[in-house]
């Protein structure tokens, strides 16, 4: 019998099999993140669920190649991260095709003319069991990124309060404030966004984190401060 998150992408499996498609760092596979030139490094968590990316590829031959690291934090559920890709809408009379290697896998294909390609990785499968992984995604070839994609990431949204003698649920909004439940304040605003660094102020302390998306904020000793809810 096929696992649940084999089952859930068999559709693109067998629509890139066909040499068409349709499927893919946001948390929302209806609104994926754009990716940028060079690499794109991430972190997957087990308890985080899948992440979406998107590029623009063709006319030409591409290839988006995935690297994973080593497990960051929880256990070894022995699977690996997986990474797929597909076109949306379908491309006619296109091919893409996978290889798997030790550490990874590379999709390579052609597209006749510009064309949306999503990618979704899935993290490793252990539903009771938490695994956090790093992994990095590269787009070569007849490839081209969206404008603001070197922005970096949203992080406006709802996160569960990690810190010693706070308790609570912070919102982010858009416009770098930050509200919470027991009616503490704050700001954020991005740092650096080839790193993902952003500066927090919270309660009077400043805070240097890195957003890792699906997971939340991580400081410099490797705390995650805001877990982000989903």
């Amino acid at each position: 019998m096929l696992k649940p998150v084999l089952l859930k992408f068999l559709p693109l499996i067998l629509l890139c099999a066909s040499g068409t498609f349709g499927f893919t760092q946001s948390l929302k596979i209806d609104e994926p993140a754009p990716m940028r030139a060079g690499s794109n490094s991430a972190t997957i968590d087990s308890f985080g669920g899948n992440q979406y990316w998107v590029l623009t590829v063709g006319p030409g031959a591409f290839k988006v190649t995935f690297n994973y690291g080593n497990r960051q934090e929880g256990f070894n559920t022995g699977g690996r991260p997986q990474m797929f890709v597909g076109f949306k809408p379908k491309v006619p009379d296109t091919t893409v095709t996978h290889a798997d290697f030790p550490g990874g896998t590379t999709w390579s294909g052609t597209a006749a003319k510009p064309s949306r390609l999503e990618v979704a990785v899935v993290p490793a499968p252990g539903a009771l069991v938490r695994q956090t992984t790093a992994y990095t995604l590269e787009a070569t070839g007849s490839v081209s990124f969206a404008p603001g994609a070197e922005a970096g990431p949203s992080v406006a949204g709802i996160y569960q309060i990690s810190i010693g003698g706070h308790e609570g649920t912070a919102k982010f909004a858009s416009n770098g404030e930050i509200t919470t439940t027991n009616n503490e304040t704050g700001t954020w605003k991005l740092f650096d966004a080839d790193s993902k660094t952003y500066v927090v102020t919270f309660a009077g302390q400043r805070y240097s984190v890195t957003y890792q998306p699906g997971r939340g904020m991580v400081d410099n000793h490797g705390f995650l401060i805001f877990v982000q809810k989903h």
